[in-house]
């Protein structure tokens, strides 16, 4: 058997849904679905709600204060003790001490704003966390066996497979153009490879996500 480009291509695709399917059997769907989209959801909702839980924090904690004072500290001693500071001549010593006032309460308020915007997402992450903990903890075969068991390992497999199908188009999309940046003649050679393919070059001229993008943008 010649194992040319094409029939190449096939395997590595063979390869992929293969290990995602043998996985997500093993795993179970409660614990593959939830791992593979905890991520996600973080992302997400740190943009819709980290202002939200920051706000909380502010209103109903003393966090907020609790840091701006350690940083205030901080960035006071440093400023007064250094020798820029101590060498002004005393006829500007107020102008200096007002601006200096100035800059520090500044700068320490916008050091604080952005640990809070930190702390919030954190908190949120912990919180997405927990929930899917739970739902791990409910559902996942690793705790449960008999017919939840195998219907959370048969959901699994199937999953594995249509994750292992997005890993595939995920690949094709980014393969070619990347490199034909790197290496264009052997991105010429894999388009023309396609041609010698199974099934390889069906997936990537049928790319599902290249698809639903230029759906999104027409």
């Amino acid at each position: 058997m010649n194992l040319g480009p094409g029939i190449i291509l096939d395997i590595i695709v063979c390869a992929i849904l293969l290990f995602s399917t043998i996985m997500g059997a093993k795993k179970g769907v409660a614990q593959t679905v939830v791992s593979f989209m905890q991520w996600f959801v973080c992302i997400i909702a740190g943009f819709l709600f980290c202002d939200k839980v920051k706000g909380l924090l502010i209103d109903y904690t003393t966090m907020d204060e609790s840091i701006n004072r350690y940083i205030l500290a901080h960035i006071e001693t440093s400023a007064v003790d250094s020798s820029s500071y101590q060498a002004m001549p005393a006829l500007f010593s107020d102008w200096v001490s007002d601006a200096a006032d100035t800059f520090i309460y500044g700068t320490s308020a916008a050091i604080t704003s952005t640990l809070m915007t930190v702390i919030a997402f954190l908190c949120i992450v912990l919180g997405i966390k927990l929930v899917a903990f739970g739902l791990v903890r409910l559902f996942s075969r690793k705790y449960h066996h008999g017919v939840v068991g195998f219907f959370d390992g048969f959901m699994g497999f199937l999953f594995g497979g249509v994750r292992g199908l997005i890993y595939v188009f995920l690949f094709f999309a980014l393969l070619v153009p990347i490199l034909g940046l790197i290496w264009p003649g052997l991105s010429e050679t894999i388009v023309k490879s396609l041609d010698d393919s199974y099934f390889a070059g069906f997936l990537y001229n049928n790319n599902v996500l290249l698809i639903l993008v230029r759906d999104f943008f027409s």
